[in-house]
């Protein structure tokens, strides 16, 4: 149990134990947000990105759930992460480049970044926000 005073905002990541959520959950625990690092089974990972917040000085926790409805999923376009080895296609971004207006794959930073753009107070007119970041592919 955290003080309440020790904790200003709590995010939850979903697919935070590797790529795209992991970097969400990392830069946003380098935010001051605490982080609740959910995962589907891969524990060590979730427990690794865990260890890496905590190290920092930060605060998180891994929680096992399932994100199962596709059309409610973390709008990234090609993306370099680890999803495409694990589904059969380590080269898939690579191949995929001159698919997209920018010629390359984005980065897990990159799509992070967006992410906690829309948590800011930056983006507090913003309501209902789906941020392609995809390179100009859609």
């Amino acid at each position: 149990m955290l003080p309440r005073s020790s904790v200003k905002k709590v995010l939850i990541v979903t697919g935070g134990s590797r790529g795209i959520g992991a970097a969400v959950a990392r830069l946003a625990a380098q935010n001051d947000y605490a982080v609740c690092v959910s995962y589907l089974s891969n524990r060590d990972a979730a427990d690794e990105v865990v260890a890496s917040i905590a190290a920092k000085g930060g605060v998180a926790l891994a929680v096992q759930a399932d994100v199962a409805v596709e059309d409610d999923v973390v709008s990234p376009g090609i993306i370099h992460t680890d999803i495409h080895a694990s589904g059969g296609d380590p080269d898939r971004v690579d191949r995929m480049k001159g698919a997209i207006p920018m010629k390359r794959g984005g980065t897990v930073a990159e799509v992070a970044k967006a992410v906690l753009w829309l948590l800011s107070d930056d983006a507090s007119y913003t309501t209902g926000a789906s941020i392609d970041v995809s390179g100009g592919r859609y």
